[in-house]
């Protein structure tokens, strides 16, 4: 079926289910007919929504994962919190191999042997929409109502993540699974390299999304979460920047990793706290030079040029002893921004000053053509 026939099928699929009553309606009959969000567990994970947790590797996302999963489906609490209702998790391991699943496994309880409603697809053969009909399936039949997906980019064998109408589809799919299966859904992802959850002073204002790639993911999840490294072993901020159903945005809390002895066997237990612990204050990743700074050099210096390679500026900003990290991150800032423009080699420029060169060509070009038909044709 080419593009062409199946947007015409789409389109009769939609004349008809708005013929039947079922397309447009009140506002009224929404009011009456929507169900408020269910919570399966807290502030954090609701049926039919999506939570999104933004975290570099090494972090700790997966092991938390493992361990909300097995403690909620035993019934118990996490982070201080009980489900509020009966849980039972699938959890899509698209990372890890079995001996890694087994180390987590050991240092949550190594007693560890089958925990009812937990089940875990730890093979990486196949993507998360070739596996959609095996998890309606279990769902269904088994009434599993929450989904753990680690991570984003491996699920979907993501080819481009900053491509949006690519992100548009992946976050389709989770919509409509969460939707078919009444579930929630935890989506893990990683942070691009600038806006790395490692902390620094300019990157700490709530509400930001750090999330790699098209910002598509992060407009359509419900729920979006930021696990910021810090300089404590064992500390991470949690960062909410995004709340659409209870309006937490901004709300930033602390999760801690204890190594709690119980008998012979030492496990690993994760405690939420509203503040730092005590006497603990946070430093912050030093910043060599504020990339605002190093963003109007570069600005400046692509000026007047129809571009430059990368590794030209690098090599010029280095001499004023900028490091080569915080010239990335300015470099990305202003590509984000569009101020500066890359082609597929490399080349950086100025948006000003490509527009003006693109001018001064638009107008050579019309100044040789005039001189052709003056000349009877000739160049």
């Amino acid at each position: 079926m080419t593009a062409a026939e199946l947007l015409e099928q789409r389109q009769q699929e939609a004349s008809q289910l708005d013929i039947s009553g079922q397309g447009f309606v009140s506002l009224d009959h929404i009011r009456k007919t929507a169900e408020p969000p269910m919570p399966v567990w807290g502030s954090w994970l609701f049926r039919k929504h999506i939570t999104m947790i933004v975290g570099d590797p090494g972090v700790m996302k997966t092991t938390m994962g493992y361990g909300m999963a097995i403690s909620l489906c035993r019934g118990e609490q996490f982070l201080g919190q009980n489900a509020d209702c009966d849980v039972r998790v699938l959890y899509l391991d698209f990372e890890s191999s079995d001996s890694l699943v087994m180390q987590r496994a050991d240092l949550l309880d190594p007693k560890i042997d089958a925990t009812p409603g937990f089940m875990i697809w730890p093979s990486s053969d196949y993507t998360l929409p070739e596996l959609v009909p095996v998890i309606e399936r279990r769902c269904k039949e088994e009434a599993f109502n929450v989904i753990v997906i680690d991570n984003q980019t491996t699920a979907f064998s993501t080819y481009d993540e900053n491509d949006n109408a690519e992100a548009h589809k992946q976050m389709k799919v989770l919509r409509s699974l969460a939707r078919d299966c009444d579930a929630a859904i935890l989506l893990y992802h990683h942070p691009n390299k600038v806006m790395s959850t490692i902390l620094e002073p300019d990157m700490v204002s709530p509400g930001l999304n750090k999330g790699s790639g098209a910002g598509a993911r992060a407009r359509l999840v419900d729920l979006l979460f930021n696990l910021n490294r810090t300089h404590v072993p064992n500390l991470v901020q949690f960062e909410c920047a995004k709340d659409r159903l209870l309006g937490n945005q901004g709300q930033i809390r602390y999760i801690v990793r204890d190594m709690v002895v119980k008998g012979d066997v030492a496990q690993a237990t994760f405690t939420l706290l509203d503040e730092l612990p005590p006497g603990v204050a946070l430093e912050y990743t030093p910043v060599d030079k504020p990339r605002d700074a190093i963003a109007k050099n570069i600005l400046q210096m692509l000026l007047c040029v129809d571009g430059m390679m990368k590794q030209n500026i690098v090599t010029a900003l280095k001499k004023d002893g900028i490091s080569v990290s915080t010239i990335d991150r300015a470099l990305s800032d202003l590509r984000r921004s569009g101020r500066v423009l890359a082609n597929y080699n490399g080349v950086y420029g100025n948006y000003a000053s490509r527009a003006k060169v693109d001018g001064e060509k638009r107008k050579r070009e019309k100044q040789r053509l005039l001189n052709e038909e003056h000349n009877g044709g000739a160049a």
